[in-house]
């Protein structure tokens, strides 16, 4: 051995078994301590994301119940309102002008059909659009507009319309039940004149 040196210890060539445990353990509370705040920002874009899927699709379908509305008159839409049930709308669209009005409804291929009707109802909480022929048979599959319609609440349904001679108001509400038990609602409503 060279003058001047001394011979290393055990305790300076590394961590002691109680240093290292006691390390793990810190690095552990951090760590589960991180997972929450990801945990918890994950839920929140859920939360996010959903609200703003949610909401589109009902913007969407009140822009398609709206257009279909406008092209329509009061003697050519139905509404059926029932105690304990969500609104049905029914209805048909002026055809193409060919000197007088034919009136019909577009079908899932996008053929406009004389004597055929447009229905919208809530059909398992989904919001859905149906054609139904002259007889009244459904034709082709219903499309879904939105998903997870509110359950009737008294006098308030998830799928609402009132109609005030030319003026049709539709009232589409909406509640979502998350895994944590989060719930959230939303509404949209808007109100539409029809043709004279």
């Amino acid at each position: 051995m060279r003058s001047g040196m001394t011979p290393k210890t055990g305790r300076e060539n590394g961590f002691t078994l109680l240093e290292t445990a006691i390390s793990i353990a810190i690095a552990a509370v951090i760590l589960a301590a991180l997972g929450r705040v990801l945990f918890a920002t994950t839920g929140s874009t859920d939360y996010l994301v959903s609200d703003s899927t949610g909401r589109r699709d009902m913007q969407r379908a009140l822009d398609i119940l709206q257009n279909e509305v406008r092209q329509s008159t009061p003697s050519t839409i139905s509404v059926i309102s029932s105690s304990g049930q969500h609104d049905i709308l029914t209805l048909q669209t002026a055809g193409p002008w060919s000197g007088e009005n034919e009136w019909g409804a577009v079908d899932v291929s996008g053929a406009w059909n004389e004597d055929w009707s447009a229905r919208y109802r809530v059909v398992q909480s989904t919001l859905v659009r149906e054609t139904l022929d002259a007889l009244g048979t459904v034709q082709g599959a219903p499309v879904t507009l939105v998903r997870y319609v509110a359950d009737v609440a008294g006098s308030t349904r998830g799928f609402e319309v009132e109609q005030n001679g030319p003026v049709l108001v539709l009232r589409i509400r909406t509640r979502r039940t998350f895994s944590d038990g989060v719930e959230n609602d939303d509404t949209l409503t808007t109100s539409v004149h029809v043709m004279n």
